[in-house]
């Protein structure tokens, strides 16, 4: 997406992977906004474009080059119908809106986004959270993720924990998971 981005704007990319990784903690919790990130871009690189203009190339981009994995999608929908199915994602407020309005939080409940909760994985803060929302116990629970750094914090308050590989071992693992319960 930052090299969508950088193309887009005509401005150097490993300056704006620096920028970003700067301030992620700030935008993947919420304390700072695209629009707030897109005034430091415009100072940073002399920009003669405004920063709503830079949101909206940030939202042309995200909408571009975000795929959904359709078949982990309709999985989990599947899987919603007979169990409760959330999803705890680190995620900026952009598109955050974005992936609301496409209908992409819709089968998740609860659907815990970083940017709104203040809060990031791996903290265990954003676990607990999740636990409260569902009124379940950490044993109650399956968590997947593809960062092995995202599992720990879930596998101490006693979630199941599966390390998202493709496709075919995550609906596999899962469903040995289900059938042994």
């Amino acid at each position: 997406m930052l090299q969508g981005i950088a193309e887009n704007l005509g401005i150097e990319l490993e300056i704006l992977k620096r920028l970003r990784e700067e301030y992620n903690q700030e935008l993947t919790t919420g304390e700072m906004s695209v629009f707030s990130f897109s005034k430091i871009l415009k100072e940073k690189f002399n920009l003669n474009i405004s920063p709503e203009e830079i949101v909206l190339v940030w939202d042309k981009v995200y909408k571009e080059i975000r795929i959904v994995n359709e078949e982990l999608f309709n999985f989990a929908k599947e899987l919603s119908k007979k169990y409760r199915v959330g999803i705890i994602s680190n995620i900026y407020d952009l598109t955050a809106k974005i992936d609301r309005e496409r209908g992409l939080c819709d089968p998740f409940d609860p659907c815990i986004l970083s940017c709104e909760v203040g809060l990031k994985k791996p903290e265990k803060e954003i676990f607990k959270l999740a636990l409260k929302k569902l009124n379940f116990k950490g044993d109650e629970c399956v968590f997947i993720d593809n960062r092995e750094t995202h599992l720990i914090e879930p596998n101490k308050l006693g979630f199941k924990t599966i390390l998202f590989k493709n496709n075919e071992q995550v609906i596999e693992d899962l469903n040995k998971l289900l059938e042994s319960e």
